[in-house]
């Protein structure tokens, strides 16, 4: 990808405007657009930089083919220049490339100053696809009765997808992208052609509402292999064991068939994107969480980064610091502890439901509860270098911290004394006092004092019951994976 300094970005817009303001300021939208798009076919750079006018056009004729992807690189505000010579006339656009070349003895009107500027990136016939058009939002109101529903989570604005898209995978870093896509709730397909055509070459759409699995059929059909929709729900698709199940549900082996474990500090092996289920949506991000820490699920293949949209409400629980006695929960201190988390983009849940106004229910609604946030949630590589758990000392941790965490205003060294009597001082060489409130403990202390726990011989878990030890042994010896969920759907919801 080619980088654009200021004076380069304007030089190019500057060039390609004065080719098309000869004899051809009078054209239809439709001929201007092949005219624009010749230029960007021939041109010998991957980036050429357009006007809003010239890039709200390209995007609105869906020129999203096999010659042009609409990949927004980087939008640049340029300043004043104090004086600047007009640009030389250029006949072939072979010489317009080959001057850019010597970019110092040419430079920008003035009169193109103080404009936004978007980079759009030409995409090679090999990651390029001719994709079968988006349906107008209008239609898919009419056909798919279940975007109807309350607060669904469905991209189904081209615009939505591209930010998505820009967002997770910057400066059209997608093409280079190895690591298996996972799509969670595609819908329509609006994002899984924006991913496409972006260069996405091995992508999974995960989605649970049968009605829209023809629709990613087709796109599929086109895709040239790079696509693979499945019938299955990505947040329900853990901790089945052997019973039986029927789609949306579905067993972690048959997601991830054919692809190979990594050591935990390799690559991100997988990235998911999407959104997170709104309905019992901490409890999902409690899980997921959990299954980091303990290697299950997803997390057997390697590291699995999230690039998802949540509740506003969610993100802030999430990213809590240790102190606040009414948000600092443990999904905040387990999730702080393992993972990187880095808020993308928020955006109103108008851009995702249809029928949603912003204005309804605001006397009523929480408004936190209207703006969804696009987090990543990356895995932080030295985790298991730092310590040294086992499997079944990892789900007990899990435990460990919610229970710590129930009553955040309780002395510390109370429940310390109740699940290792005789140790409560243990908390001292971390620098705690007596007095310590569990709602003040910073997370990556809570593993420091439980690993201080483990290694006494009079800890034995009692503080948990026999028959939850016993569970967690049985589980992580035999893989049966729904007795954890059974522990697990017993009051997530802290």
């Amino acid at each position: 990808m080619m980088s654009f300094s200021s004076g380069n970005a304007r030089l190019l817009k500057a060039c390609l405007c004065h080719r098309l303001s000869q004899s051809q300021s009078n054209v239809s939208c439709s001929a201007r657009t092949e005219i624009l798009r010749s230029h960007l076919r021939k041109c010998a750079v991957p980036v050429v930089v357009l006007s809003q006018r010239n890039y709200s056009t390209l995007k609105c004729d869906n020129l999203h083919n096999n010659t042009l992807s609409l990949c927004k690189v980087k939008v640049c505000q340029h300043a004043k220049t104090s004086s600047s010579p007009s640009v030389p006339k250029v006949s072939h656009h072979s010489t317009f490339c080959s001057s850019l070349k010597d970019q110092d003895k040419l430079k920008c009107r003035p009169e193109l100053s103080e404009r936004r500027f978007y980079g759009v990136r030409w995409t090679s016939s090999q990651s390029a696809l001719a994709l079968p058009p988006a349906e107008s939002l209008e239609k898919m109101k009419d056909r798919y009765k279940c975007l109807g529903r309350k607060k669904i989570r469905f991209v189904l604005h081209p615009d939505l997808a591209e930010l998505m898209v820009d967002k997770v995978f910057p400066d059209g870093s997608l093409e280079e992208e190895k690591a298996l896509i996972i799509e969670t709730s595609p819908g329509p397909g609006i994002l899984t052609r924006q991913l496409l055509n972006s260069g996405a070459q091995r992508l999974l759409a995960m989605e649970r509402e049968k009605v829209f699995l023809p629709t990613l059929g087709k796109v599929a059909s086109l895709s040239d292999g790079r696509l693979k929709p499945m019938h299955a729900d990505f947040f329900s698709m853990h901790y089945h064991g052997t019973s039986v199940i029927k789609p949306p549900i579905v067993r972690t082996p048959q997601v991830f068939e054919g692809i190979e474990p990594v050591p935990w500090e390799a690559d991100i092996p997988i990235k998911v994107i999407g959104s997170i289920p709104y309905k019992k949506e901490r409890t999902h991000a409690y899980i997921i969480t959990s299954q980091l820490l303990e290697r299950l699920a997803s997390f057997k293949y390697g590291r699995v980064e999230f690039n998802i949209f949540m509740s506003e409400a969610c993100y802030d629980v999430m990213s809590q610091p240790a102190g606040n006695m009414f948000k600092y929960r443990a999904l905040s201190a387990l999730m702080q502890l393992s993972c990187y988390i880095q808020l993308l983009h928020k955006e109103p849940l108008t851009s995702f439901n249809p029928y949603f106004s912003g204005e309804q229910n605001n006397s009523t609604s929480n408004t936190k509860d209207q703006t969804l946030c696009l987090v990543r949630i990356t895995p932080k590589r030295d985790l298991f270098i730092n310590h040294h758990l086992s499997q079944q000392q990892a789900f007990i941790f899990v435990y460990f911290v919610r229970q710590l965490l129930v009553k955040r205003k309780q002395h510390l060294a109370k429940i310390i004394e109740s699940w290792a009597p005789g140790h409560a001082d243990i908390i001292h060489q971390f620098g705690y006092t007596d007095k310590t409130r569990t709602g003040d403990v910073q997370p990556s202390d809570l593993l420091r004092i439980y690993t201080s726990i483990c290694q006494l011989e009079s800890f034995n878990g009692s503080w948990m019951g026999e028959d939850v030890i016993e569970y967690a042994s049985r589980a992580l010896e035999l893989d049966e994976e729904d007795i954890i969920e059974n522990i697990m759907s017993q009051g997530i919801q802290n």
